[in-house]
């Protein structure tokens, strides 16, 4: 536990409750300690710690924190999800429907979709320049 981390945070937030946000929690060494260890001493800050490819993840973190963990799995967006957005959710619970009678927009979309993937952040843009970006 690095000392240092914490005064940074008590510098920070200073000693009311506060949330501490940790990305890429899988890069650190020894993850799973790291995070026992600031759990144990008992904070008064939430830790709210997130990790890209759940597979590294998972090897990173081999300590169980049994007690001291909640664990939210975030897909990316859906196909059909994906469909729904771009239709404006008309055709919601008529996806089959539209798939075989608008041929197709369905492979446009679906181009779309397999091109740029299923993150909000880049469905939401609209110029393919931010796309791919």
């Amino acid at each position: 536990m690095s000392s240092r981390f914490i005064k940074k945070i008590e510098l920070e937030i200073g000693d009311s409750k506060g949330y501490v946000f940790i990305d890429e929690i899988q890069r650190k060494e020894n993850a799973g300690l790291f995070l026992k260890g600031i759990y144990d001493i008992n904070l008064p800050y939430k830790f709210i710690v997130s990790g890209s490819g759940s597979i590294k993840l998972k090897e990173k973190i081999q300590e169980s924190l049994a007690g001291r963990k909640r664990i939210f799995e975030l897909s990316t967006i859906t196909f059909e999800e994906f469909v729904n957005y771009k239709t404006d959710y008309k055709y919601e619970n008529k996806l089959e429907k539209f798939f075989s009678l608008e041929e197709t927009k369905t492979l446009s979309f679906l181009e779309e979709y397999l091109n740029f993937g299923g993150y909000p952040r880049v469905i939401l843009e609209t110029s393919l320049k931010e796309k791919m970006r």
